[in-house]
């Protein structure tokens, strides 16, 4: 029975699942945007809208959240550097989901 568990497992553990949330992350920080499953992109959404909120505070303390991620320095400073500049005020919405195509065989 499912009382009182929410989330989506994904079929994985927890330990694969936050290495998938993290590569994820990863590939739609860098390249700004993604192609993969809706559910996949619907679990990883508040996480990336938190990174980004985190990123136009641009404080040392958001800075050492977005490093727990990502691990890299440069990537955090472009990261900081580009959201301070392009969403200056806004603190939500940063991510938007759009259907690409049918997947045929899913």
């Amino acid at each position: 029975m499912r009382h009182r568990i929410s989330g989506r497992q994904l079929g994985r553990t927890i330990n694969e699942r936050h290495a998938l949330y993290r590569s994820q992350l990863h590939s739609l920080f860098s390249y700004g945007f993604i192609k993969t499953t809706s559910a996949k992109a619907k679990s990883i959404v508040p996480l990336a809208e938190k990174i980004a909120a985190a990123a136009v505070k641009a404080d040392l303390n958001s800075r050492r959240y977005i490093f727990t991620f990502f691990q890299v320095r440069n990537m955090v400073n472009r990261i900081v550097s580009a959201f301070s500049t392009t969403f200056a005020g806004q603190s939500s919405n940063f991510t938007q989901m759009s259907n690409v195509k049918l997947r045929y065989g899913d």
